[in-house]
């Protein structure tokens, strides 16, 4: 508060301060949002008690609220959000008999709410979003002659809504969501006159939904998923309903979707997924004139879907995936879905051909209609120029010239494309490395592609997931997969790839586990990113005198941690034997390795023996020959540092690999030695 001066004749005109007319230097107003306040709130604002309105949102306020607030007899009005107050909400507050609007969200606070809150009989609006209290919603609350507004969402509050909510004529909005409320509605919320918004959202809430809050006079917006209810929709006959917003998603309710839903006449949001829905669609929805969102996903609807449905020009989102639905989309459908921006059918038994006026719905952003039975050529994209997602997995889809990839190209917002478990034949065109620089999801699992791996795939730079397992590819696994910077997943099993795999993509496995560890100990800092690039930096892009083995980088071998399941251990011992091979230039499956005797003891025995040179690849070290008939000493070569870092990859590659996974080390473990071996090696500008 650079502004105020220490002139206590002056503070009536201080920046945020209001002091009354009537009352000289009396305090009425402290209007200080947004003015970088920090620390604890003085016990002295009670000396105040002129004030009738706080208003400090916005600061960083913290500690306690203090209880001297309660000698604030002529406050109207106190806002104190999106601060970082902790502690209880001082029972002191009640005594603020005047106090109309109290909002103390986005804090964190915790405790009761305390019931003597009740005994403020002129409040109107309580906002405690976004804190952390817990313990019942006072019943008292429900008593409030002239409450408006009760907002709580985002706590811990347990219990049931007080039976008393609702029985007053001023309630408009009451909004409970992300809580652990039990029980039912109370019948005085479910016939309130005046109620606008009901928002129990993600409670534990059940029993049949009242009757009456599906004819209400006045509700615009019910949000009652994530519960869970029982029971079904009841007929609509209040043809004159103000509803704007249904949503009834995530509970269990069953029966059939009633013919009178169009009563809903102003409904603009219908949510019913992911219940217990039976029987068919009614046609009677497409009267709905202004319906732009309807969510049918994830129940039991069968039957074909209403031709009608698909010329609801106002629709932007039509869900009705993971149903028993059956027949054909009409080949109009980019035409009578105009205004269509997400279009979900996936895992019905659609056929046909997907049509191909889908092209011209310009506006489509996601367009899922994965698990059916369509057939024919996939259809031109290119003019959905704001796609994100394209999922045409597991259907019957061919590729033909495959000019449908190239038409993708134009998509520049496409993130994911799935186009797994189908007929897709022929080669790869090199278009694929044309697609959208924000694609992060690539899906061509269980199809018939041949051909090579395009080497222009790490045009693809931000590729996180990368599936092409069960095809029928040829060729050598291009290096350029290893410049994919952000390249997580990588499957190509069961294809018919030649070659050995690139140390490029050996690295995969450093970066994969930083990943995991991460995800799996949020505790654990991110580790500094060791990249492909990194490794071309430091071996002057691979230079001979940098080399380390033949390169031979590895190959793909039976053994996966001894028959262990997959697993980040797993990781450690792969990664473990693809060191032993670049140092020895030998792979695990060579005939040599019989017997009980395989590339970790081979090398282990050797290291413990001080004839680890004997059994170097002979481009680990340039001219190691010539330096070995010239009486090579090991022991004071190793001084010198070359052979220092061979033995200490060597070692780090035996203890990698050890049979049993509590003897190796822990992968960030791992990729700290890698780096120190990789500066060493630097360092020493052979």
């Amino acid at each position: 508060m650079a502004s105020w001066r220490n002139d206590s004749s002056q503070y009536c005109q201080w920046p945020g301060v209001t002091c009354s007319k009537s009352h000289t230097s009396r305090v009425t107003e402290l209007n200080l949002e947004s003015f970088n306040l920090h620390g604890q709130m003085p016990h002295c604002i009670g000396n105040l008690t002129f004030l009738t309105i706080v208003h400090l949102p916005f600061n960083r306020l913290s500690g306690n609220i203090p209880a001297e607030f309660g000698h604030l007899h002529r406050l109207t009005y106190l806002n104190l959000t999106s601060n970082g107050l902790t502690g209880a909400i001082p029972d002191t507050l009640s005594s603020c008999s005047n106090l109309e609007i109290i909002d103390l969200s986005n804090n964190s606070l915790d405790g009761d709410i305390p019931s003597s809150l009740s005994e403020c009989s002129n409040l109107q609006k309580i906002y405690l979003f976004d804190n952390r209290l817990n313990g019942n919603i006072p019943e008292g609350l429900g008593t409030l002659s002239k409450l408006s507004v009760l907002y709580l969402s985002n706590n811990h509050l347990t219990g049931n809504i007080p039976l008393s909510l609702g029985s007053n004529s001023f309630l408009n909005f009451v909004i409970l969501t992300n809580n652990s409320l039990t029980g039912g509605i109370p019948p005085h919320l479910a016939n309130s006159s005046s109620l606008l918004l009901l928002d129990l959202t993600n409670n534990q809430l059940g029993g049949k939904i009242p009757f009456a809050l599906f004819n209400s006079s006045s509700l615009q917006s019910i949000f009652l998923g994530v519960n869970k209810f029982v029971g079904s929709i009841p007929p609509i006959k209040n043809i004159s309903s103000p509803l704007v917003s249904l949503s009834l998603s995530q509970n269990n309710l069953s029966g059939s979707i009633p013919s009178s839903i169009e009563n809903f006449s102003f409904l603009q949001q219908l949510l019913l997924a992911q219940n217990n829905f039976q029987g068919t669609i009614p046609s009677s929805i497409s009267r709905m004139p202004n319906l732009q969102q309807l969510d049918l996903t994830y129940n039991n609807l069968s039957g074909t879907v209403p031709a009608s449905l698909y010329n609801m020009s106002t629709l932007t989102y039509l869900g009705m995936g993971k149903n028993n639905l059956i027949g054909e989309i009409p080949y109009t459908i980019g035409y009578t879905l105009p205004s269509i921006e997400k279009l979900v059918l996936q895992g019905n038994k659609f056929q046909g051909q997907i049509p191909t006026s889908l092209g011209n719905a310009t506006n489509l952003k996601v367009i899922d209609l994965r698990d059916n039975a369509f057939h024919g050529i996939v259809p031109s994209f290119g003019n959905l120029y704001n796609l994100i997602e394209l999922n045409l997995g597991m259907n019957q889809l061919e590729a033909g010239d495959w000019s449908f990839l190239s038409s993708l190209t134009s998509c520049s917002q496409l993130v994911s494309l799935c186009l797994d478990k189908n007929n897709l034949k022929g080669a790869l065109p090199s278009s694929i490395a044309r697609l959208s620089k924000s694609l992060e999801e690539l899906l061509l699992t269980g199809n018939e592609i041949s051909g090579t791996i395009p080497q222009e795939i790490d045009y693809l730079t931000n590729l996180t997931v990368l599936y092409m397992e069960q095809n029928m590819l040829t060729g050598n696994l291009p290096d350029s997969l290893g410049n994919l910077p952000n390249l997580f997943i990588l499957s190509l099993s069961q294809n018919k790839l030649t070659g050995q795999i690139p140390l490029s993509i050996a690295l995969i496995l450093l970066k994969k586990r930083n990943k995991v560890k991460q995800a799996s100990d949020p505790s654990c800092k991110e580790l500094k990113k060791f990249t492909y690039a990194d490794l071309v930096k430091a071996t002057n892009g691979f230079a001979l005198t940098n080399l380390v083995g033949s390169g031979k980088y590895g190959s793909v071998y039976k053994e996966y941690g001894y028959g262990s399941k997959v697993s980040i251990e797993g990781d450690v011992y792969s990664y473990g034997i693809i060191i032993l091979e670049m140092l020895t230039g030998k792979r695990p499956t060579d005939e040599m390795f019989s017997n009980g005797l395989n590339i970790h003891k081979y090398v282990e025995s050797t290291f413990f023996s001080h004839k680890i040179s004997e059994i170097l690849d002979p481009n680990v070290i340039p001219n190691f020959e010539e330096d070995a008939e010239n009486n090579f000493n090991l022991e004071n070569h190793l001084t010198t540092g070359m052979l220092g870092c061979i033995m200490q990859l060597a070692k780090l590659g035996i203890s990698c690999s050890m049979e049993a996974p509590k003897d190796r080390p822990a992968m960030q473990d791992v990729y700290a030695e890698v780096i120190a071996i990789k500066e060493a090696f630097s360092a020493l500008h052979v």
